[in-house]
């Protein structure tokens, strides 16, 4: 499972839980607080910046240097679900960001579904 929170401003930020409370999760006790049940099988193209990402711009330069990848492979993906990811080393707290778009896969799935599904 996933742990999602929303922020009021829209943003959301997604946890792992750890591999122990995979099967019986604790019910949050914040609304914003959520699971996603995410298909396992999504497939998931990215690039890495190696560090942080310091503006909207950057984000932006990368997503296309991704797009261009991607269209030069020959890969279909959903261009409008675009996601931004950033992770922090714990102890040390070096930033790293990275861009992702979801592939275009054959079994008809939309966009919105191709990430996540919310549950309580």
């Amino acid at each position: 499972a996933v742990v999602s929170t929303q922020s009021t401003g829209g943003t959301v930020m997604y946890l792992r839980l750890p591999a122990a409370f995979q099967n019986n999760p604790p019910k949050p006790t914040d609304q914003l607080v959520f699971f996603d049940d995410s298909p396992e099988d999504v497939i998931v193209y990215y690039r890495a910046l190696g560090k942080e990402a310091k503006s909207e711009d950057v984000l932006k330069q990368e997503f296309e240097k991704l797009a261009t990848a991607l269209n030069k492979a020959g890969k279909k993906f959903y261009p409008y679900v675009a996601v931004a990811g950033g992770y922090t080393m714990p102890g040390i707290g070096a930033q790293r960001s990275e861009v992702m778009f979801a592939a275009i896969e054959n079994d008809g799935r939309s966009p919105g579904t191709v990430f996540s599904k919310k549950r309580s």
